[in-house]
């Protein structure tokens, strides 16, 4: 995946956003529901909130040094 995510308008393949990790890291997962979208890198743990033709950070949880963030959901 690399240091974007791009969330895709499936009609017509058109790229409706796209969000850059802020840090020197790439995406480890993604996962999505109900317009919120979690993203995981080795360091940093991200939630967006998906606005159809844009995206707005909720927040976002600094992982401590030698750490590899992963994420576990229930009922996702």
């Amino acid at each position: 995946i690399g240091r974007k995510l791009y969330a895709i308008d499936l009609s017509n393949n058109a790229v409706k956003w796209e969000f850059t990790v802020d840090i020197d890291s790439d995406i480890n997962m993604a996962m999505a529901k109900d317009n919120v979208v979690f993203i995981s890198t080795p360091k940093k743990i991200y939630s967006l909130v998906n606005l159809g033709d844009s995206y707005e950070v909720k927040w976002t949880k600094n992982m401590g040094p030698g750490t590899m963030s992963t994420m576990t959901f229930d009922d996702i």
